[in-house]
């Protein structure tokens, strides 16, 4: 094949035939897509990073207020105004619950108790979480975003005489009121925070149900979030924080904002209960 460019002959080119210029796009192409990824995942590892720096700050407040108080964990439920958050704080989707955007109940009301020590509401919202509630009505209805992704286990002076008694009966499971009560899970294996699924998330309790010597009637009162590529961030007693990533399918269903709720979900033989129930509680004296 002989090419003419600017009235010069060329000699046979025979080095790239048109196999090698298929070869080459399908080899950009294939680059361009992993370059994708890969920001993609940075993306991701950035905003994990940022969660588990969230659940760390909150962890701290939560021990500040213990310290403080003489060793008396901030309250986790209904039966007192007062609380991590306040009492009754509930996220859901509906259009009039001013709870789903009013930051300042986080740490600015007196009834919370951690308030004053995060200071930040920015610290109580994952960045991976994307749920949106419509706040108003017609021509001035809005999409917002939620202010909180993150409840506290219900044995952390959880209101289990409060309704959830049957999650977490104490006796014969232990539930913890001072910080000196946490020895069985011990601090560095006793959750206290965790990244909530967007549909089960409503007050400040997760609950989980206890599952007993065997998983055939395991079950989440609760679910957790899975937003960071499969994994949920949760904070522990000793104050440090961790990603865990969820084996059983059952238990990261997708999140949407459609206002279905997702509550005492059936997880029979799910492994996810029995890790997070290890760390939730034991059988106690």
């Amino acid at each position: 094949m002989n090419l003419r460019i600017d009235g010069c002959t060329t000699k046979n080119l025979t080095g790239f035939t048109r196999t090698d210029l298929l070869a080459a796009l399908a080899t950009l192409a294939l680059l361009g897509l992993l370059q994708a990824t890969a920001l993609g995942n940075n993306k991701e590892t950035s905003r994990s990073g940022v969660c588990l720096s969230n659940l760390r700050r909150l962890g701290t407040a939560w021990t500040e207020f213990a310290n403080d108080n003489n060793g008396t964990l901030s309250f986790n439920g209904w039966g007192s105004s007062s609380g991590w958050i306040p009492s009754g704080t509930v996220m859901d989707f509906n259009s009039t619950n001013t709870d789903n955007t009013n930051s300042y109940k986080l740490v600015g009301s007196p009834a919370s108790q951690l308030g004053p020590y995060s200071q930040n509401p920015k610290f109580y919202k994952c960045p991976s979480d994307q749920s949106q509630v419509t706040m108003g009505t017609g021509e001035a209805a809005r999409l917002y975003p939620r202010v909180r992704s993150y409840s506290m286990s219900v044995a952390m002076d959880g209101d289990t005489d409060g309704g959830l008694d049957w999650v977490l009966p104490s006796p014969p499971y232990r539930t913890f009121h001072k910080i000196s009560d946490i020895v069985a899970p011990p601090p560095a294996n006793a959750f206290v925070l965790i990244d909530e699924h967007a549909n089960s998330i409503d007050d400040g309790i997760f609950a989980l149900q206890m599952p007993g010597p065997t998983l055939s009637t395991a079950r989440f009162q609760n679910l957790p979030a899975a937003r960071h590529d499969g994994a949920s961030a949760l904070s522990f007693a000793d104050s440090h924080a961790e990603l865990h990533f969820w084996r059983d399918p059952r238990t990261t269903p997708p999140e949407s904002s459609d206002g279905v709720y997702l509550e005492d979900v059936s997880s029979p033989n799910n492994p996810d209960v029995r890790w997070l129930s290890d760390r939730t509680s034991s059988l106690g004296p």
